[in-house]
């Protein structure tokens, strides 16, 4: 749950009572995750990746792109275009046509 700080505690707290309503314990919380089914991951994974899931905000349904590289010694960065991006998210079909 990725609680070693408390700024961490806050955020998830935070989080938490945004979604829920209140502070959800942690054995809660695993029990919950115990409970899931390989049905219930692909189940979300499709409306997730496939951009059918309908928000309070009505978004657009495109998918956020979120590009973070690790620097590794000896090895020279490439520029990846947007053209590319834009590429593969039509590629792998993710979000709404």
């Amino acid at each position: 749950m990725n609680l070693e700080s408390r700024l961490v505690e806050l955020e998830d707290l935070g989080r938490q009572v945004q979604t829920h309503g209140r502070k959800v314990g942690a054995m809660e919380m695993c029990s919950k995750i115990e409970e899931l089914t390989v049905e219930d991951l692909k189940r979300v994974a499709r409306m997730v990746f496939g951009g059918l899931v309908q928000n309070p905000g009505k978004g657009t349904g495109a998918p956020t792109v979120v590009v973070q590289e690790g620097l590794e010694e000896g090895v020279r960065r490439k520029q990846i275009p947007w053209e590319e991006v834009q590429d593969r998210i039509a590629r792998w079909k993710l979000g709404r046509p």
